[in-house]
Formats: C-alpha cells, structure tokens, sequence
C-alpha cells in the first residue's frame, strides 16, 4: 500500500471514530416518566405555577385546599400532611398529588 493511502485509510477511520464517538456523547437519555395525570374535570383555561416553600422546622399549613392541581415534591427534609385525619410523612425526593377540593394541612416536625 502507498504511503498516500495509508494516510488517507488512517484519517478516515480516526474521522469515523470521532463522529462515532460525537454521536454516543450527544445522545440525550430518554426521559423516565415519574408522575402523569389527567384532569378531565377541567374545563378552564389556567396557569401552571411552580413554587418553592422553605418549611422551617415547626412550621405549618392550617387546613387549606388549592385551586386548581397540586402537585408537590420535598426536596429536602420531611413533610407531613394531614389529609381527612390521617398524617403522612414524605421525606425528600418523594411527591404527592392533591386535587382542587382536597383540605389538607402540612407541617414539618423536625
């Protein structure tokens, strides 16, 4: 083989394992569905709304509902929420749902 078309073999291939290697880097991981919902009852145009609450230890919700879907994530800690008399804790990185008509309270009692 000729020195030209060794050089050329050569950077073909090291071109082909750059894009190779290009592609693999580049690709996205699929996304990982953690919650989905359907609110059929929703007949409304509305707002999505994403808030962060600092729940200092002690502190507390009294008894309130929301208007329109919640959904809400500790991202530290623990929560408790009262919901129709029975307390459940999650702790971080666990999420719950609530409904417009659901009257609940939360705390944290750390």
């Amino acid at each position: 083989m000729s020195r030209r078309l060794i050089q050329i073999t050569v950077l073909l291939l090291v071109a082909a394992t750059i894009g190779l290697a290009a592609t693999v880097q580049g690709q996205s991981p699929e996304p990982t569905t953690l919650y989905q919902a359907a609110y059929p009852d929703i007949q409304m145009t509305f707002t999505e709304v994403q808030v962060v609450i600092d729940l200092e230890p002690g502190a507390a919700f009294p008894l309130h509902h929301h208007g329109g879907p919640t959904l809400a994530l500790v991202l530290d800690g623990e929560v408790t929420r009262v919901q129709d008399g029975e307390e459940t804790v999650f702790k971080a990185g666990e999420s719950w749902t609530e409904t417009p008509a659901n009257i609940h309270s939360a705390y944290n009692a750390t």
